[in-house]
């Protein structure tokens, strides 16, 4: 960027990551004569004998082994949207084998090159000509952003800056300054300036940092001793860096050990209106707190670049401090090593650095922060990347153009520079060229800008503003999200159609922040993006995921960072909506409830929470959510009587939303120890149904139902267990019947309604003479509510269908690793044949055929698909036509279904459960 006083050498090493070897996992011999009881018996000699009891009675059984902890890695899963832009020589330069590349304009129009070794000789060119707009073979001067002004320091121990109109070609001192000057930078059209100086006092010198306004007297902002050799202490350094209106200015504390120690960089700023300075740290948990090489200011003075240090391993890491304070930000993480280089006006745009590898030389990228869409520099196409390296690269303010030069690996060899220049926006629309390419549009074309493909309402160049997806619509929403120190969220898609998609994954973040991360999701493949690849400017948010195809969404969330002791995950809704009901919510016996209210709007919205206690009391809260943004709601914090109550949710808006529910109960030594979250429903329903339950030593099951109307629902419940074909009692459904009083809520405790509900997997049917809303929520380990650690919640369906799909099904090679389970149930008293389908990351696909008992049936997955055990996939469910009777002439029926998906880790220390995407019924 132009605003820097002199450049540093960019010094890269290589790493190598470690390779690990996963465990064998343990795997069942079987005969082709034994069935499910063989497979449980193998299993229950494997586990402990206490565990092998308990798990028994769910018939779902781990190998018992040690706990996996970092099971989401992510860049197996994750296909990035990237582009590449291939660099030419930068005209003007070609001849000149010393060239060196200082500064670059705002626009990119104009660039600042020594043309000898140091800082002699400088020369301003017009980058798209090549022609000299101003040259002086002594003043070492700088350039003002816009490019309209070079400045230099005229005299010895004091002296004057002048300033040059390179318009007019006028010459005027216009700033005094002193103390040997060195370093200089400007503001836009040089109305500020601000200089890094020192001269020696006998043993010791002084280094000072001088600003002021063009005509007035300098201010010395901020001074220090530098300490002789053997003596420690501290003295000011570049790199220089000030604000386009020239307020905030940055500069380097350097620290040093008097024994010989590494010196220690502190980033400083100082605010010009106010002569405050302040040391700006590092403050993230993989950090170390130290810098090192380039840093640099942004021009609205917000951000300000960095190459961080790793605490393991001391890797380089680009990264942004806040100047006003606040967490550090990764830029991009999932590259791995990677150096700061330079960084746009707004900070939206960041240019970093990764490591030579051993098959080519460093590489150069730029990371647009907002759309998540990441631009490579070709810059090989200039020098030979085996004979030169990269020295070092600017970016232009307005993130268009990046500028750089080329190094001899030998330097005995000429020439010994080479220089490149790379624009980004080759039709000068506004929009870069990659991110046109990513969301298709015509990179080619600069009246694309003003169109609108996607009839939104807004053109292309306001959904590049705002990182929405300018051929696609919102097709997935979730109102919870978090990632930090504690909790950890991964988003899975899965793209059923037969077409490669982009999709655009934006995070909402509070009082409208915003960012976004563009995947490209194969056709009937999924894919998979940790929170943590997408540099997030805040710990809590929401999702929207958009797409020019429907999709399937569901996100998982872990926690803590440590342990994996907790997880939930959840289904995206397909829209906003005035309304939402839950049927269930507690803040008694250590329970925690919150709301998560998105508004995906432009206004914000005032939202009415109407709470329907079990007492029959109904209390009502009210809050307003900003527009873009979401808000969580602490029911414990609602005041009396939601401090200590169990009660249903109705949620009622002047403006579409998207609301989910939280609980969660701590337990000793782990906060949050048990956790569950579900999306409400839109409307109450007639019908409602349940494919997964458990009741036994290990799980307990609840069923809530809440009545929302004005007179007393009548509910009949058919319990549907798995089918025991030792016992024929099984295939029969367990019938009973509740009356709901009016705006009240029903808890039922399932192993209690009937004898034949002990032990059992069961799902459940639901009829109703009224719209009601229905959840279920489960917890465990049993025996009793004392030792209940982890529980899961989740919305019936209010509706069956003879397609489903999942999209988040892992089945890890490591005892104690995830392990998933998909659940199947008939919504009518019919047997079943069944097409699966899975998928996988790694290109895997698997098709089996299924014929299933009546009622409800578990499909382990990794054992009914082992080849896609080690990898993460997607899954379809199709009821294939099955003939129902033995008469040959009643046509072959598709047996209507409701699936569900179960993700388990450390022997069901943490887990999850979701309701499958429904998708449109097979012709």
């Amino acid at each position: 960027m132009v605003r820097r006083g002199f450049v540093w050498a960019l010094g890269l090493a290589a790493a190598q990551a470690p390779s690990i070897t996963p465990l064998s996992p343990w795997r069942p011999t079987l005969s082709p004569g034994d069935g499910p009881g063989a497979l449980r018996a193998m299993a229950a000699e494997r586990v402990e004998n206490k565990m092998a009891r308990v798990l028994n009675s769910y018939r779902r059984v781990l190998a018992y082994g040690f706990v996996l902890t970092s099971a989401l890695t992510a860049s197996p899963a994750l296909l990035r949207a990237q582009t590449a832009v291939v660099a030419e020589p930068v005209a003007g330069l070609v001849d000149a084998p010393e060239a060196h590349i200082t500064q670059v304009t705002r626009d990119g129009a104009r660039l600042v090159a020594t043309l000898a070794p140091g800082d002699d000789n400088r020369v301003v060119l017009d980058t798209h000509t090549g022609t000299t707009v101003f040259a002086d073979p002594v003043r070492r001067y700088t350039l003002s952003p816009e490019g309209s002004y070079v400045a230099w320091f005229d005299g010895g121990f004091f002296g004057d800056i002048y300033l040059r109109n390179l318009a007019s070609g006028e010459e005027r001192p216009a700033f005094r300054s002193g103390l040997g000057t060195y370093a200089i930078v400007l503001s836009d059209e040089g109305t500020r300036a601000a200089t890094l100086g020192s001269f020696a006092l006998t043993l010791l010198r002084s280094s000072a940092v001088i600003a002021g306004a063009a005509g007035q007297a300098m201010t010395t902002i901020d001074t220090r001793l530098c300490p002789p050799p053997g003596i420690s202490g501290t003295c000011l350094g570049g790199p220089l860096g000030i604000s386009a209106d020239g307020r905030h200015v940055v500069y380097g504390a350097y620290y040093t050990y008097g024994d010989g120690g590494a010196s220690r960089t502190t980033v400083t700023t100082a605010d010009l209106t106010t002569g405050l300075t302040q040391a700006v740290p590092v403050q993230h948990p993989d950090l170390d707190g130290s810098v090192s090489g380039e840093f640099d200011l942004s021009g609205d003075g917000n951000w300000i670049g960095v190459t961080a240090q790793t605490r393991v391993g001391r890797h380089p890491r680009a990264a942004l401090l806040v100047r006003a304070g606040g967490p550090t930000m990764l830029v991009a993480p999932s590259l791995g090593d990677t150096s700061f280089m330079g960084i746009s006006d707004s900070g939206r745009f960041v240019l970093v650095a990764s490591p030579a590898s051993v098959s080519g030389g460093e590489r150069l990228r730029v990371v647009d922060r907002t759309s998540g869409v990441l631009t490579e520099v070709i810059y090989q196409s200039v020098a030979h990347q085996a004979d030169y390296r990269l020295e070092s690269a600017h970016l232009s303010g307005d993130g268009r153009t990046v500028v750089g030069t080329l190094v001899r690996r030998t330097s005995t060899d000429a020439p010994h520079r080479r220089t490149f220049i790379a624009r980004l926006d080759s039709d000068g629309d506004g929009l870069h060229d990659g991110w046109e390419t990513v969301f298709g549009t015509n990179p080619a074309d600069p009246a694309d800008a003003a169109l609108d493909p996607d009839h939104d309402g807004r053109t292309n160049a306001q959904e590049n503003v705002d990182g929405t997806h300018p051929n696609g619509v919102p097709v997935r929403y979730f109102a919870e999200g978090a990632n930090g120190t504690f909790f950890a969220t991964s988003l899975s898609l899965f793209n059923p159609s037969n077409q490669d998609v982009t999709a655009n994954v934006r995070f909402l973040g509070p009082d409208g922040a915003a960012a976004s991360m563009p995947v490209v999701v194969p056709a009937g493949r999924p894919a998979y993006l940790d929170a943590d690849q997408a540099n997030l400017p805040f710990t809590e948010f929401s999702i929207i995921v958009e797409s020019v195809v429907r999709l399937v969404a569901e996100r998982r969330m872990t926690w803590d960072r440590t342990g994996q002791y907790g997880s939930h995950s959840g289904t995206g809704v397909a829209a906003p909506s005035t309304t939402w009901h839950f049927a269930e919510g507690a803040t008694i016996a250590g329970l925690q409830t919150f709301f998560l209210l998105q508004n995906p709007g432009d206004v914000a919205a005032t939202a009415t929470l109407r709470f329907l206690l079990a007492t029959g009391n109904v209390q009502e809260r009210t809050h307003t959510v900003p527009a873009g943004s979401r808000l969580t709601v602490w029911a414990n914090q609602e005041g009396s009587p939601l401090d200590a109550a169990e009660f249903s949710t109705t949620v009622v808006s002047d403006r579409p939303l998207v609301a989910e529910r939280a609980m969660y109960r701590d337990a000793p030594g782990e906060t949050f120890a048990a956790g569950s979250a579900a999306a409400g429903v839109t409307m109450p329903a007639t019908a409602w149904f349940f494919a997964e339950g458990a009741t036994g030593a290990f799980f307990d099951t609840y069923l809530l139902l809440s009545n929302p109307n004005d007179t007393p629902a009548t509910v009949n419940v058919e319990f549907v267990r798995s089918h025991d074909f030792g016992d024929i009692n099984t295939a029969w459904p367990i019938q009973k019947a509740y009356v709901l009083a009016p705006h009240s809520r029903r808890t039922i405790w399932v192993v209690q309604e009937d004898e034949g509900l002990r032990d059992t997997q069961v799902g459940a049917r639901m009829a109703s003479d009224l719209p009601i809303v229905a959840e279920r929520t489960m917890w465990w380990p049993g025996p009793t509510s004392a030792t209940w650690r982890e529980n899961d919640a989740e919305s019936g369906s209010p509706e069956s269908g003879q397609l489903w799909a999942v999209t988040d099904v892992q089945a890890d090679a490591d005892d104690g690793g995830w392990d998933t389970f998909v659940l199947v149930a008939t919504t009518e008293q019919y047997l079943s044949h069944v097409r699966i389908r899975v998928a996988c990351v790694d290109g895997t696909t698997v098709t089996r055929d299924k014929s299933l008992s009546v009622n409800r049936t578990t499909l382990w997955m990794r054992y009914e698909f082992p080849e896609i055990v080690g990898s993460r996939c997607a899954a379809t469910v199709e009821s294939l036509p099955t003939r129902i009777t033995l008469s040959p002439t009643v046509p072959l029926y598709r047996t209507p279904l409701v699936v569900e998906k179960a993700i388990y880790r450390g022997h069901f220390a943490a887990g999850g459960v979701t309701l499958a995407t429904r998708l449109p019924d097979p012709p």
